[in-house]
């Protein structure tokens, strides 16, 4: 014989089960809206005065408030929403939310704007003087930055055009010393001129500051220096012909001296010597190249020292001594020759 169950234990289940279908259709509509903001990220930076506020939600309308203004936005269809909000300078606090009463979802987001270009100083040598005998670097500029940043230095020519890049890294705020060797991307020095120097930074909301200032840059050779400095300190010296010592120098043997001096071997001559080291042309004079001069006959018959400044040191039979002289005149029009024998 079967087992039946009695009818009010039936009943029973069956009001248990539908109490519990009831709670958890009642738990699933209690649930919080559902919202993902995509963008702003939380702690980002703006330079704009607007921000886009963008993701998903699962209710109907989504609202954003930041600085006493509200903004509110559908979502669509496929759950997205987008809505404006205006920005203040400095910090802004965003507050999103979705859904109404106790069931509401809300997500904060702090951005800040900053329009204002970081401070950015620099301060610059006028004239800077670089050494062929040294590839150490020299203090060219003290740049001061305003806040933490991508710093660019670079030299330029007059045009804007770089030629070398002197710095580029990420520094703190403050002063910061910018440093130059004279030279160029390949080793070789720049040519003597006016250049300027670039200094560029930029902060994280995307603001730039530059500043570019201009100073002039000048190569000396310590060697050709001290060839000129030899051959003037013998000035007042007798002229003897055939002298190669300070007991009296003739034209070549002064110039001869003042190299040998310096540990550069010259030939006897001056006629010998317009082929010794290279030619250059006269727009190209520097201190220390040998001037070759026709002053008798058909050849080189007399040599001095250029000294700069349009002016050469050479040992004169008509004034019968070493003496400086302007090449300008009867000098101009005789010289036929310039040899550089320091590079």
């Amino acid at each position: 014989m079967r087992n039946r169950t009695p009818l009010f234990v039936l009943c029973a289940i069956a009001a248990a089960c539908l109490s519990l279908v009831g709670s958890s259709a009642s738990a699933h509509a209690e649930e919080s809206p559902r919202l993902v903001v995509v963008s702003p990220v939380d702690n980002s930076f703006t330079k704009e005065a607007t921000m886009t506020i963008a993701g998903t939600a699962s209710g109907h309308i989504v609202r954003a408030q930041a600085n006493g203004v509200d903004a509110t936005a559908a979502v669509d269809g496929d759950g997205s929403f987008s809505l404006e909000m205006p920005l203040q300078d400095g910090r802004n606090q965003i507050v999103i939310a979705c859904g109404d009463g106790s069931l509401e979802t809300t997500i904060t987001r702090l951005v800040t704007m900053d329009r204002v270009a970081p401070r950015l100083t620099s301060a610059v040598a006028r004239r800077i003087v670089f050494s062929t005998s040294s590839r150490r670097a020299k203090s060219i500029a003290r740049v001061g930055l305003s806040e933490e940043g991508p710093l660019v230095a670079v030299i330029t020519d007059t045009s804007g055009r770089w030629l070398r890049i002197l710095n580029r890294s990420w520094v703190k705020p403050g002063s910061r010393t910018i440093k130059w060797n004279g030279r160029l991307k390949r080793g070789r020095f720049a040519r003597p001129g006016v250049y300027r120097l670039l200094v560029r930074t930029r902060d994280r909301s995307g603001n730039f500051a530059t500043r570019r200032t201009w100073f002039r840059m000048s190569v000396t050779n310590d060697r050709a220096a001290r060839v000129v400095r030899t051959a003037l300190r013998l000035r007042g010296v007798r002229y003897r012909w055939g002298g190669t010592s300070p007991a009296g120098f003739d034209c070549s043997g002064l110039v001869g001296y003042a190299y040998r001096q310096n540990g550069i071997s010259l030939p006897r001559t001056s006629r010998q010597m317009g082929r010794a080291g290279t030619a250059v042309p006269r727009r190209g004079l520097r201190p220390a190249d040998i001037l070759l001069f026709r002053t008798s006959g058909g050849g080189i018959s007399h040599a001095g020292l250029y000294v700069g400044g349009g002016r050469f040191v050479h040992a004169s039979s008509s004034r019968g001594s070493v003496c400086l002289s302007s090449l300008t005149g009867y000098y101009r029009s005789r010289l036929v020759g310039i040899r550089r024998i320091v590079r």
